[in-house]
């Protein structure tokens, strides 16, 4: 079977020519920043927690939709097992996996699988089942399409489960704020973003979604090491912990807040190894020093994520950065 398949652009303007006839409409997930578009026509219920059914109340076709989450090294193989599991039924007679592979479905990469079989009174059916990767948050970075019909009428509606696919987006952020008290931190993150808060040692607060990593927290500082020092001594640190951060590449750079502090930033890129695949990661680290009743300390703000999710990650810390409010006051430099 293949192991590679390329949804034609042909089917694609025929998709389209099948929207602009038919008429959509939007669907927004509940609590989540993620929508998509159904046929007007048809009716869409929320069957469960995280599965929806969109329904022709004539015909009787049903699409299913259910959020999921899979491993780095999910394929098409995976989906396959998967689903063939799924089928064991002993009113299933004759399952066979008529296609199977992996290749995009609009601008989403998808795991395609098609299974036919003989259902009662013989009647010859077929499922079409899509894996779409769809990165939400630590819960769900992907969602499964599939809907079974008969043989003679896959032609019919496969576009409408396409179309559905294709229309997957995200709806602009809704951010909610925390204060992290140990360190009298505000700042404000993305709602469908998980957190936690460690206040014993030396404390941090730590916001994820399955996918990025943020970290903020501080230490008293107990000596009279400069900043610029401080991160730059890191820098050759972890330039030397190879085992840690494979083909590191770092460096440090200084710039002037809107206060006029100075902060210094050590960025970059390294390789990590998840689940025996090698994904490059970008981090970035800021070092920030405050006098705070009196005593110096220096907060750290921490982040990390796939190099390849630039593009979805960065306007988003560009947002959570200019929200991030610090207690006491710069330590300037003397003026001369």
């Amino acid at each position: 079977m293949a192991r590679s398949i390329v949804y034609s652009i042909l089917f694609y303007a025929m998709l389209a020519i099948s929207l602009h006839a038919q008429g959509y409409i939007s669907y927004s997930l509940p609590n989540l920043p993620v929508e998509f578009d159904y046929p007007s026509d048809m009716v869409l219920e929320k069957t469960g927690k995280k599965s929806w059914v969109v329904y022709d109340k004539n015909v009787g076709t049903e699409f299913n939709i259910n959020l999921y989450h899979v491993s780095p090294r999910f394929n098409a193989d995976s989906l396959r097992y998967m689903m063939l599991k799924l089928y064991e039924d002993p009113e299933i007679k004759n399952l066979q996996v008529s296609e199977v592979g992996s290749g995009t479905m609009g601008s989403h990469r998808a795991e395609k699988l098609v299974l036919s079989f003989m259902g009662p009174r013989d009647k010859q059916y077929v499922s079409t089942i899509y894996l779409v990767y769809f990165h939400i948050n630590h819960e769900f970075n992907s969602l499964i399409f599939y809907f079974e019909i008969g043989a003679n009428n896959v032609v019919s509606y496969a576009p409408i489960q396409e179309t559905m696919i294709s229309s997957l987006r995200y709806k602009p952020f809704i951010y909610k704020k925390t204060s992290f008290e140990k360190e009298q931190l505000q700042i404000e993150y993305p709602n469908f973003w998980a957190e936690m808060q460690v206040d014993t040692g030396i404390g941090y607060l730590y916001i994820h979604d399955g996918r990025l990593k943020f970290f903020a927290g501080a230490v008293n500082r107990i000596d009279s090491i400069a900043l610029k020092t401080f991160a730059e001594n890191e820098r050759e640190s972890w330039k030397k912990q190879s085992s840690i951060y494979p083909n590191i590449k770092i460096k440090t750079q200084s710039f002037k807040s809107k206060n006029g502090e100075t902060q210094f930033i050590n960025s970059g890129t390294f390789d990590e190894q998840l689940y025996s695949i090698t994904r490059n990661i970008t981090f970035k680290k800021y070092f920030i020093r405050r006098i705070v009743n009196g005593v110096v300390k220096d907060f750290v703000i921490y982040w990390e994520y796939p190099t390849n999710a630039e593009k979805y990650y960065s306007p988003v810390l560009d947002i959570m950065m200019e929200s991030l409010k610090l207690p006491g006051n710069p330590e300037l430099p003397d003026k001369k």
